[in-house]
């Protein structure tokens, strides 16, 4: 099986506060644990979501998408991933 990871990266800020930086940590390992646990029984990739997502996917293909992405930095808010993959019939 095609899975796939979707992940997100924070705007860059040289004023990031202390919490912020702990979040990053802890998003950075949560995908990789994702990614090695999954790796062991599937075909996995990794994908930043950003505004061009549904190309992203539709170029991608995968059987099914692991998201790990919260989404308040993307058009739509926290519903643009979700909305994204149930209008390309793409599970997750």
């Amino acid at each position: 099986m095609r899975v796939l990871v979707l992940s997100y990266k924070p705007c860059e800020s040289r004023n990031k506060k202390e919490e912020d930086l702990f979040h990053d940590q802890f998003m950075e390992e949560s995908v990789l644990f994702v990614l090695e646990v999954l790796k062991k029984r599937h075909e996995v990739s990794c994908l930043e979501a950003d505004p061009a997502l549904k190309e992203k996917l539709k170029e991608e293909r995968p059987d099914l998408v692991f998201n790990l992405v919260n989404g308040t930095a993307l058009p739509g808010g926290i519903s643009y991933v979700p909305d994204a993959l149930d209008e390309l019939g793409i599970p997750y």
